[in-house]
């Protein structure tokens, strides 16, 4: 078995911001709910449930939005949430991608696709972790790809 490299986990602190940066200037309605969808992840990972990061995201996106820890935004902020995570640990959304997610709003994009089929009941973790690892990229691949255009452009 390879060696587990460390994971990284969202704090309160980090998604509240995520949250009103994003979405609104507002606290979680139901602080329970909230801090179960956070922990989730974490929790999955150390009772051994799972430690692809991909999976790590999913559980906590689909409990940030199925839980409706707030009053708006929970797509919007268990998408954003999940990408958070990923960029913590060295993944990143592939660029056409991530253009999608920072116009969730319009509400069109594979990325509110599938936030919405979460919400639906229609995808489960499974499914949303395999989306992500579908439209990310390891950041060492991020910069070689970026290492390999500059000296091309020259």
């Amino acid at each position: 078995m390879p060696a587990l490299t460390p994971i990284r986990f969202l704090t309160a602190h980090q998604l509240s911001h995520l949250y009103r940066r994003s979405i609104l200037a507002a606290s979680p309605t139901q602080p329970t709910l909230f801090a179960s969808a956070l922990d989730a992840p974490a929790n999955n990972f150390h009772f051994g449930a799972t430690t692809s990061i991909h999976a790590l995201a999913a559980i906590l996106a689909t409990r940030l939005i199925t839980n409706h820890a707030f009053m708006d935004g929970n797509k919007r902020v268990g998408m954003l949430a999940a990408h958070a995570l990923l960029k913590m640990n060295g993944w990143r959304i592939r660029p056409e991608v991530l253009v999608e997610m920072e116009m969730l709003d319009a509400g069109n994009g594979r990325i509110i696709e599938a936030a919405v089929l979460v919400a639906r009941g229609m995808w489960d973790e499974d499914e949303l972790a395999a989306f992500l690892r579908e439209i990310s990229v390891q950041e060492s691949q991020v910069c070689e790809r970026s290492s390999r255009t500059k000296v091309e452009s020259r």
